[in-house]
């Protein structure tokens, strides 16, 4: 069987204002299958660290040293790649970090926000989270007995929504009315904690992120190979988080 060597060079930018901390991973694929080495350093592909949402994408640790300020370069280079071979796939860098996706250049790690504003989280440093993320509001309500007090979520981008009071589940929400009753979790004129954690999707973070189309009625091998009017060369994103502020309501 035919074989020949290929090297793959992945280029991102780190913020010189940022500081790496923290534990830092490379998720991939049969990484024993390959040489790995971010800025000259070489990786331990058999030093397995875990995986990442599935078994099959295996963590491997990067040390925070090896990162450096302006341009990095993480090389993946397989000796013998064949007809056999599992073939590339994406690879991941994991951390607590932020993103920022400058205009024709490649995406710049910096330093992970502290607090988001309703919006997209995409445009906030966070392009390809894909978990959940969770918004606290404080929350004092006065009621009388018999009322009912209802939070209402007017406009969200994510899977579904989690409602919490003071940590405590209310109510999962998939489909409209986004709302629930909060009643039994409140005191009246007592000082609350509101929670409401938005279900994430894979799509910023599994792609396919250079389709133009953001809604394709398929997807499949072929959007992740799209060229010609197909092909965007910006990433293409689909928005997550809240969209607006939560209200409260006071029913009789």
């Amino acid at each position: 069987v035919a074989s020949a060597a290929v090297t793959l060079e992945y280029r991102f930018n780190v913020d010189p204002g940022w500081t790496p901390e923290g534990e830092l991973f490379l998720a991939i694929e049969q990484p024993q299958t390959y040489t790995i080495s971010l800025n000259g350093y070489q990786l331990p592909t058999d030093l397995e660290c875990g995986w990442w949402v599935d078994r099959s994408l295996k963590r491997i640790p990067v040390p925070l040293t090896s990162l450096r300020p302006g341009s990095n370069i993480v090389t993946v280079h397989c000796a013998s790649y064949h007809p056999d071979h599992p073939g590339f796939e994406i690879i991941y860098l994991l951390g607590r970090f932020g993103v920022q996706l400058p205009a024709n250049d490649s995406p710049c790690l910096s330093t992970m926000p502290q607090t988001l504003r309703p919006g997209d989280i995409c445009k906030q440093g966070f392009p390809f989270y894909s978990g959940n993320i969770t918004f606290h509001f404080p929350l004092q309500v006065c009621f009388e007995p018999g009322q009912k007090v209802m939070v209402e979520i007017p406009d969200f981008a994510g899977s579904a929504l989690q409602v919490l009071v003071d940590n405590q589940p209310v109510a999962s929400l998939a489909w409209p009315p986004y709302s629930a009753d909060i009643t039994a979790y409140l005191q009246p004129q007592c000082e609350h904690r509101l929670s409401i954690q938005v279900i994430g999707h894979r799509r910023n973070s599994h792609g396919p992120l250079h389709l133009k189309d953001p809604h394709p009625r398929w997807t499949g091998p072929y959007q992740f190979r799209s060229g010609g009017d197909e092909w965007s060369d910006s990433y293409v994103l689909h928005p997550i988080g809240l969209q607006a502020n939560p209200t409260i309501h006071i029913l009789e």
